[in-house]
């Protein structure tokens, strides 16, 4: 026996939808009730077969009028302004002439000739990147994210199609109208060609172990696909450049790319970020989520990255990453941003990562004298650290082990310790890195001890001139200044830096050799240091002046390192130096005293006293003071001006210039106008007065 009801009725669609869920053939399909939402005015015919025996037998015929309606399903974009006729039935939904608002634009559907046992329908519209953005605003944080930078619109067609196996929508796309600010390689201008295709298939559950899937493209850089199983197990691939290859679980990005520049993506990622909605947010799965990318040249940090390939696991809130490149190799984990760690954690061991001026294109003369970046690099971008380099190069220098463990709170960077291990040295750095929020203003505090093994090679290594041979001591002090550790700010640079080196040998430099030496005060020095005493006295040095020892004390204001205690002792000679050097500007203005170390024998003092220190210009610059020079046992020195081409003046006994034809010099360039004559034991004397017109 059949119970068979036919009737008309009209009214406001929630109403009418209560009574379709009650039905039996609502109460067979529980997602309708769940997930479908209908307002406005409806007319309805319905003819309904329910078999008295077996209610899952019901057969249903319903003929809806719709007008003007709003349809949703769970939180798929709403339709709007519905209009148009649709015929429901058991097995798939028929349209005749509906049209509705839809993403931004319009859509409409329509009847189209019949295949095989398939029904199908043709489906045109558009849509708009503002309603787009839009929506996600209250969906998806990422989502709109990436859309705060595109506008425009889009169009599509196609053909959807019902069977009693399921359903199949292909639909074409062109994008033509829409525009993408991104980097590369979502950047793309208005007007410019780009067409995609999309591949929609749904399957009953008696004939695919997956409810849905899909597969697209866009033009022929970006491809997508994915399924949905009947256990709700989602699994999708996203292909920038070629196809990804789909995972058994999870989402599987893959990338090939040419370049690709991680610091514009940051900056368009930062400059367009939203929030969206705590309560409306969509939760993201925070696990089997891969990332596989082959890219030629990756910029980061300001530097290129060749052949870059990465390997990535996230699980748990943590990437497992896989680093190769002739620049970087290393496994690492990333930990995203918690609570107790507000900018996230690496932790991890690289054993290769160089940084090179080849690989900083924007690297020049310029922004390494001042110290001033354009980067908006902040305490708050650099993550917790606890990490190992068991090979770290920067520029020319070769720094061996690197181990750096280090906490970031907010707007609060602390080194808890920087170690640097190689043949050459054992240095340990701690210190700070803080912003104030209110000024904006930055500013770095370190405290370093550098245990010195070999000098020679420390400065081998950063310069393309082999400036000096050995030398043991240390190097410690402090220092601050108002900006980024990556970037000093030179004219604010303050602290204290004491110096001790011994045994070790001082080589001809040229006027570039020793710029390493900059900051560590003794760029000057080294620039007259050869002492190559020849003459009369004999060849006492055949490569260059081996020192005993070398003490230096700097107190460092504003960029401007000052010192009246540095005395190198020479077996030939004790030299003494005051003054003062200006890191900005790199200029010196120094004073050095040669008191010569005589042998006690008689000999050698008359040989001496005969023939006195020669060559002193070789140790202030470019030329050889002759021996009609200086008369006495002891020799002055100005350097003054540029650490490129400095003046050098040798003094006579009351300070003024030896060659009187300097004067004008002297008088032209302000040159003689601040520092005294050191003592034998390195402190100054009084100052020297200044050469009369």
């Amino acid at each position: 026996m059949v119970l068979a009801v036919n009737g008309n009725a009209q009214g406001q669609a929630p109403q009418m939808l209560s009574y379709l869920f009650s039905s039996p053939f609502g109460k067979k399909r529980p997602e309708l009730e769940k997930n479908l939402k209908v307002s406005g005015p409806l007319d309805l015919n319905l003819k309904l077969q329910v078999p008295l025996n077996n209610s899952d037998d019901t057969k249903i015929d319903a003929h809806l009028n719709l007008i003007n309606n709003t349809a949703q399903w769970a939180s798929i974009p709403p339709l709007e302004a519905l209009k148009g006729k649709v015929r429901i039935t058991e097995t798939n939904p028929e349209f005749e002439d509906v049209s509705a608002q839809f993403l931004g634009g319009s859509i409409r559907m329509a009847s189209a000739p019949p295949s095989s046992d398939k029904q199908n329908f043709t489906i045109t519209g558009d849509l708009s990147a503002d309603f787009l953005r839009k929506y996600f605003s209250e969906v998806s944080e990422s989502v709109t994210t990436l859309l705060n930078g595109m506008s425009g619109s889009a169009k599509y067609n196609g053909l959807i199609s019902f069977s009693k196996a399921g359903s199949e929508t292909k639909l074409k796309f062109d994008l033509s109208n829409w525009a993408s600010n991104a980097p590369v390689p979502l950047k793309k201008q208005s007007g410019s060609p780009l067409e995609g295709e999309l591949l929609f298939q749904s399957f009953a559950k008696k004939t695919n172990s997956d409810r849905l899937n899909w597969s697209g493209s866009l033009g022929n850089q970006y491809f997508t696909q994915g399924a949905l199983n009947s256990n709700n197990e989602l699994r999708y691939a996203i292909g920038v450049g070629s196809p990804a290859t789909m995972p058994t679980k999870g989402l599987n990005i893959g990338i090939q790319a040419n370049e690709l520049n991680f610091d514009a993506w940051r900056n368009f990622l930062l400059s367009n970020q939203v929030r969206a909605p705590a309560s409306k947010n969509v939760a993201v799965s925070t696990t089997g989520i891969q990332v596989n990318a082959q890219i030629k040249s990756l910029t980061a940090a300001d530097y290129v990255w060749p052949n870059f390939n990465l390997s990535a696991l996230l699980k748990n809130n943590d990437w497992q990453l896989n680093v190769t490149s002739p620049k970087m190799t290393g496994q690492v984990v990333y930990s995203e941003p918690s609570i107790s760690q507000p900018s996230g954690m690496i932790a991890g061991r690289l054993a290769l990562l160089k940084f090179s001026d080849d690989q900083n294109p924007k690297a020049s003369s310029s922004s390494k004298k001042t110290g001033v970046t354009n980067s908006k690099l902040s305490p708050n971008a650099i993550p917790t650290l606890d990490l190992i380099v068991d090979n770290f190069s920067w520029e020319r220098a070769q720094l061996g082990v690197v181990k750096i463990k280090s906490q970031t709170t907010k707007n609060l960077l602390n080194i808890e310790k920087l170690q640097v291990i190689n043949p050459q040295d054992n240095a340990t750095i701690t210190g700070q890195w803080s912003l104030d929020p209110q000024t904006g203003k930055q500013k770095t505090s370190l405290v370093q001890d550098l245990q010195i093994k070999d000098a020679g090679q420390i400065i081998a290594h950063w310069t393309p001139t082999k400036s000096i041979e050995g030398g043991q001591g240390q190097l410690i002090g402090n220092l601050e200044w108002m900006s980024s550790p990556f970037t000093p700010d030179f004219q604010t640079l303050n602290g204290q830096l004491n110096l001790k080196l011994e045994k070790g040998r001082l080589l001809e430099v040229n006027s570039s050799a020793a710029q390493i030496l900059n900051v560590l005060s003794l760029q000057s020095l080294f620039k007259f240091a050869t002492l190559d005493l020849q003459g009369s006295v004999g060849n006492l040095v055949t490569k260059g002046t081996a020192y005993n020892s070398i003490t230096g004390s700097f107190n460092i204001q504003n960029g401007i390192a000052k010192t009246d205690q540095f005395v190198m002792i020479l077996d030939q000679a004790r030299v003494a130096m005051n003054g003062q050097i200006d890191v900005p500007k790199q200029t010196q203005d120094l004073r050095v005293t040669i008191f010569p170390t005589i042998d006690a024998t008689a000999g050698s003092l008359a040989l001496f006293a005969i023939n006195p220190i020669v060559g002193l210009s070789a140790l202030v610059g470019q030329y050889l003071v002759t021996n009609q020079i200086n008369r006495s046992m002891q020799s002055d020195y100005l350097i003054q001006g540029s650490w490129v081409d400095p003046e050098v003046i040798p003094l006579n006994q009351q300070g003024q210039p030896l060659d009187k034809n300097t004067l004008d010099t002297i008088r032209k360039k302000g040159l003689l106008k601040e520092q005294s004559k050191p003592s034998s034991s390195g402190n100054a004397a009084p100052a020297v007065a200044s050469p009369s017109d």
